[in-house]
């Protein structure tokens, strides 16, 4: 069983119950969990166990974390800190996003929608997210994943599947990718098969949140990347400390490492390539 196989079958009977309780299509509760977690490996699926992204405004009476996010605002994306839900389990997460949606009214017409390309566009157009891409991500995790045949086991015969259409999941042997206005990791590791952890850990990336257009992202570990070497920035350490323990030059740190600009700014828990 893959990983990601792991996940769905672990958001599965909440998503199920949720359909029960609450008639929340089960496709898309998996489909966001998937898409606003990166399969569960985001920092806020993490430290706080919130799998669909749902922020903690003054009427959440519950636990909250506090960490940055990307938004599309005024037609560009910003980045700012927000206040989110935090949860005891990523079940309770899974119970929560079902009864978050039944409480809000401005999801009324997503409850008891059995068309999954449907249920995706209203979710989108009451204003869950900002991307403008939202309905189109959420309609290929279900079709690449066949997440519609978990909707006919919780409805039974009043599904009305939606008419399918080629997922446009990314099937390119690029190794590499180029963010682009827009993007997210998360988005990223949907669309390339990958997790947003093998993402940051190939390619240096402490805060998943933070990417810049232009960067080029590495997609997967080739050989040569497999041979590569890091040393994770503790407290006190330095760069000309840093290259002596591995008998190198801090010029020759900086050439291995482009995202350093100042020899005296490195941070605590920077992986520094030496080889």
């Amino acid at each position: 069983m893959t990983n990601k196989q792991a996940f769905i079958n672990k958001v599965k009977n909440g998503a199920i119950n949720g359909w029960k309780e609450y008639k929340v299509l089960p496709s898309l509760t998996i489909a966001q969990a998937i898409l606003e977690s990166g399969w569960g490996s985001s920092q806020l699926a993490k430290l706080g166990n919130n799998l669909f992204g749902i922020k903690a405004n003054s009427a959440w009476k519950g636990r909250t974390i506090t960490l940055p996010t990307r938004e599309y605002l005024n037609k560009r994306w910003v980045t700012v800190n927000a206040k989110w839900r935090k949860y005891n389990s990523q079940a309770d997460s899974v119970k929560d996003h079902a009864l978050f949606l039944k409480q809000n009214q401005r999801y009324k017409a997503v409850l008891g929608e059995t068309d999954y390309k449907e249920a995706c566009k209203k979710i989108k157009a009451a204003g869950y997210a900002t991307d403008p891409n939202y309905t189109n991500l959420l309609i290929n995790i279900i079709e690449s994943n066949k997440l519609y045949d978990i909707d006919k086991q919780a409805a039974g015969a009043t599904a009305k599947p939606a008419k399918q259409t080629a997922a446009k999941k990314t099937t390119s042997k690029a190794s590499t990718y180029t963010v682009k206005a827009g993007d997210t990791l998360s988005e990223i590791a949907v669309k390339y098969d990958t997790t947003v952890a093998k993402l940051q850990k190939l390619n240096n990336i402490s805060n998943p949140n933070l990417i810049k257009v232009g960067q080029k992202l590495k997609l997967k570990e080739t050989k040569s990347s497999s041979s590569k070497k890091y040393h994770k920035v503790k407290s006190g350490d330095t760069l000309s400390e840093i290259a002596v323990k591995y008998k190198t030059t801090v010029s020759n740190l900086m050439k291995l490492n482009p995202t350093i600009k100042d020899k005296n700014l490195i941070r605590v828990g920077q992986n520094i390539r030496y080889k």
